[in-house]
């Protein structure tokens, strides 16, 4: 296995760290209507608690689900950037 070029890495890192802080900032801006949302869809705690747990479970089943796929159908050369991309 290659290892990545240190700028690269580096990319990476900060890449990483700015999809985490953007997803905070996602997160945290749904969190105060919480109260808002429960009233309005009249939820009680369970419901309401079931429904906020589902996020997670399906963020982690599109995560995960897609990689078995990729993997038996990897392409043989990288794709290239579709034409929209190229100015």
């Amino acid at each position: 296995m290659e290892l990545l070029p240190q700028a690269r890495a580096e990319r990476a890192r900060w890449g990483v760290g700015l999809l985490f802080f953007v997803n905070a900032i996602a997160f945290a801006s749904i969190v105060p209507r919480y109260v808002e949302l429960r009233e309005t869809f009249s939820l009680d705690n369970g419901t309401f608690g079931l429904i906020i747990a589902a996020g997670p479970v399906g963020a982690l089943a599109a995560v995960s689900s897609p990689a078995g796929c990729c993997g038996r159908s990897a392409p043989r050369r990288p794709p290239s950037p579709p034409r929209c991309c190229w100015g």
